[in-house]
């Protein structure tokens, strides 16, 4: 810990006995669609064989549009920072560059 003052403050011994810091590492993408394709195998259980076979299929389009609307995010934030700050409504930044064509709040 640095020396209080320009923003830190010092963190007592008891605090910090009591406090935790958990690191966890993004699963790999075999873990992850495992991870999501589990729930919803169950769910479909008592359904026909031909909604059984689309649990895959699900499974991979909602990892795909995840892992598009992340990658858009980080595009989006590197832009932000690179203007030299970030805008007074981030939210509505958000929504013109994924909304539909044309929307505008």
């Amino acid at each position: 810990m640095g020396y209080p003052g320009g923003g830190r403050s010092v963190i007592t011994m008891r605090l910090q006995s009591r406090s935790n810091l958990l690191n966890i590492t993004f699963p790999a993408e075999a873990q992850l669609k495992r991870i999501f394709s589990l729930p919803l195998q169950q769910k479909l259980e008592d359904f026909e064989e031909e909604v059984k076979g689309l649990c895959d299929g699900l499974t991979s389009a909602t990892m795909n549009l995840y892992f598009g609307i992340a990658k858009e995010l980080v595009s989006i934030c590197a832009h932000v920072c690179a203007r030299g700050g970030h805008p007074p409504n981030l939210v509505r930044l958000l929504v013109r560059s994924c909304g539909p064509a044309g929307s505008a709040i």
